[in-house]
């Protein structure tokens, strides 16, 4: 998937979550939220959910809006960031939901 396929996505889509592996790193706790600010950049909104946050990442910007669960079931688009398998990725239901889905790894 090309960036501007990327991009076109998320344009596309009504409700965003970003999910990262679990027991996350800085690195993943990172690119979340990086990603959702480059989301809130397009002037939409994403759902950034992870389940255990070290304090340690508490300065990070947007920190304090990451969420343990959503209300929302099915989301338009799933973003797994830092996380190339299925298995590891935290809270994988709401990517095995979603009606599309975006991984990016390194």
């Amino acid at each position: 998937m090309t960036l501007d396929e990327i991009l076109e996505q998320i344009k596309r889509a009504e409700t965003i979550v970003i999910l990262t592996h679990e027991s996350p790193d800085g690195d993943a706790i990172g690119s979340s939220l990086a990603m959702s600010l480059a989301i809130k950049g397009l002037g939409k909104n994403a759902d950034v959910i992870i389940p255990e946050v070290p304090r340690i990442f508490a300065f990070l910007p947007e920190a304090e809006n990451i969420k343990k669960e959503s209300d929302i079931k099915e989301y338009d688009l799933a973003i797994s960031l830092d996380c190339a398998t299925f298995k590891r990725l935290a809270q994988n239901e709401y990517f095995e939901n979603a009606k599309n889905k975006i991984v990016i790894d390194h």
